[in-house]
């Protein structure tokens, strides 16, 4: 399990998320991230993208 830093980013707090998670869970620059805390635990949910098919 890699272990990251909590780094300072303008007025803000972030952490880099290794290419190899990014490349096991399927993330890319610009996907969104879901947020929520589970104490003592951050937790962090890919926002799956869904393609809704049109309908006639």
């Amino acid at each position: 399990m890699p272990v990251v830093t909590l780094a300072k980013w303008g007025n803000s707090q972030g952490i880099l998320i290794p290419k190899s998670v990014c490349e096991a869970l399927g993330l890319s620059i610009g996907d969104k991230m879901e947020l929520r805390t589970d104490a003592p635990s951050l937790v962090l949910t890919p926002q799956r993208k869904y393609h809704r098919s049109r309908r006639s």
